[in-house]
């Protein structure tokens, strides 16, 4: 059974291994081992998950089966995209799950958390960028009623990638 509650400043380091782990599961085969380590070493860094937990617009939550935290999902509240504006809206920026976790629907449990929490705070849409070539991610995404809205580029080190912009009207 899973439980998902917000995250605490006591749940940076665990933030921060989860996310290193989940994206080098998912990116390690695309890029250089110097560009993979660059951006972990940043993007999930202790610093940079400390200062986030203490933003009024941005929320982790973790899912946790039998004590242990398996995944989980940063929303950033009232942050637009450049594909539409206008409308209330929160950006789902990562769902991350440990790879032993995916067929026993822990991304699932968080997604269907992070739109009922949306729901309750009356968002009009979640939105979200993933890689083109992130078939998983996109199968996942199509399931739970996203529909591509537009394209970006994402620089992760040497490398650029054409993402697509995804929503979700809640």
């Amino acid at each position: 059974m899973f439980v998902i509650t917000k995250a605490v400043a006591a749940d940076v380091e665990a933030i921060c291994n989860i996310g290193a782990q989940t994206f080098t599961d998912a990116y390690s085969a695309y890029n250089t081992k110097e560009d993979l380590s660059e951006y972990i070493a940043y993007y999930f860094s202790k610093e940079k998950i400390a200062d986030e937990l203490r933003m009024d617009n941005t929320g982790y939550y973790l899912c946790r089966e039998k004590g242990e935290i398996i995944g989980y999902l940063k929303l950033n509240f009232d942050i637009s995209c450049e594909a539409f504006a206008g409308s209330k809206v929160t950006e789902l920026q990562r769902i991350y799950v440990l790879k032993e976790y995916y067929r026993k629907k822990g991304g699932s449990i968080l997604m269907q958390y992070a739109v009922a929490l949306c729901e309750n705070l009356q968002y009009e849409f979640i939105w979200l960028g993933v890689w083109k070539e992130n078939k998983r991610a996109l199968k996942f995404y199509d399931s739970c009623g996203f529909e591509i809205i537009g394209e970006r580029n994402f620089k992760l080190g040497s490398k650029v990638y054409d993402d697509f912009y995804l929503r979700k009207r809640l």
